[in-house]
């Protein structure tokens, strides 16, 4: 594989499907139940409260991913420009359908982690396959994993 990759990512519609289906569902079962009105209210202003963050996260994709070996990666946070050198973290769950990974800023000693799922609609066929065998080549170099 060429160093360095780049996989360019778009929101997913997986994604936003998931997000609508279960806090929909969440809604419906609240409303169902014979818990008095004012928990009700109560317990859906929460479930749209959640719906409501879980939809501003999936607008703040990165909008690219800029792949380096040895688990480092350059992340634009859909600034326009690439942010700061990040280390992938040795959590990786990497499937033909979806790529679930974090990573931590190098320049940032705390070690605050960010989350990313990549579905399978989230990417071209092409830069989802690089992701997957990237992913895979940093979790069986122990030596290599980042602290």
């Amino acid at each position: 594989m060429e160093f360095p990759v780049l996989v360019k990512l778009r929101r997913s519609r997986f994604f936003l499907v998931a997000l609508c289906a279960t806090h929909g569902l969440a809604l419906l079962g609240v409303w169902l139940t014979p818990w008095p009105v004012a928990w009700r209210i109560g317990i859906s202003s929460l479930t749209m409260a959640s719906f409501y963050t879980a939809c501003r996260q999936w607008c703040s994709v990165p909008s690219l991913l800029l792949l380096h070996p040895g688990g480092r990666l350059i992340v634009d946070e859909g600034s326009g420009q690439l942010d700061a050198t990040a280390i992938l973290c040795p959590t990786i769950l990497a499937l033909p359908s979806l790529c679930v990974f974090s990573w931590r800023r190098e320049d940032v000693e705390s070690g605050s982690r960010r989350t990313l799922a990549v579905f399978r609609d989230s990417a071209e066929a092409e830069s989802m396959r690089r992701l997957r065998v990237w992913l895979r080549a940093f979790r069986e170099a122990p030596g290599e994993q980042a602290r």
